[in-house]
């Protein structure tokens, strides 16, 4: 369903709300996958600034999380199976996150040293 205050049919064709529709379909997909796999409403601090760093960091994840999947969901596609294939993504976003920990620490730890 679809609710809108743009009644005058002359100048906002029923057509196009159809097209515009769809095309905000990805927006709120993303906003579901901020929310649902990557926690985006509880931040970790209370401040403008923590919570700017949160939001970056979220998207900067999900931004490598599609990136590094593209390849491999291509080649799921490809498949000739019962049942279309594709990354877990809930599981992919955790390795990522804590190889991003690791690799942040190292980095840390060879700099003190």
């Amino acid at each position: 369903m679809l609710v809108t205050s743009l009644i005058n049919e002359e100048i906002w064709l029923t057509t196009e709300f159809k097209e515009i529709y769809w095309l905000r379909w990805g927006v709120e997909g993303f906003y579901s996958i901020l929310n649902t796999r990557l926690n985006l409403e509880n931040f970790t601090g209370q401040t403008a600034e923590s919570v700017y760093q949160d939001f970056y960091a979220t998207v900067y994840l999900t931004g490598m999380e599609s990136i590094l999947t593209a390849d491999a969901n291509a080649d799921l596609a490809k498949k000739q199976v019962c049942y279309p294939q594709q990354v877990n993504h809930v599981v992919f976003l955790m390795q990522l996150k804590i190889r991003h920990l690791i690799y942040y620490l190292a980095r840390v730890i060879l700099i003190q040293f």
